[in-house]
């Protein structure tokens, strides 16, 4: 899971086929084993000023909710 940008080189420059490109507040809910995370794409944006952030490939932030699948969500986690 990745922005579409980063989705598309992914896959077409690196082979990885299943590359999945998530828009912002976008989700997707993942299921194994009686267990969930459902991933949701957060805004992003580039640190800094050296760089005009025009420049820069998009980025963004993920919040990840684990849980049962048919319970609540036991742990959230936000990664940038």
């Amino acid at each position: 899971m990745t922005t579409p940008h980063a989705a598309r080189r992914l896959s077409v420059l690196h082979g990885f086929r299943q590359a999945a490109g998530l828009r912002t507040w976008e989700g997707r809910v993942p299921r194994r084993g009686g267990v969930r995370v459902r991933i949701t794409s957060l805004p992003g944006r580039h640190a800094g000023q050296a760089v005009p952030r025009g420049l820069l490939p998009p980025v963004r932030g993920s919040l990840l909710e684990f849980g049962p699948e048919d319970g609540p969500v036991r742990l959230r986690l936000y990664l940038s």
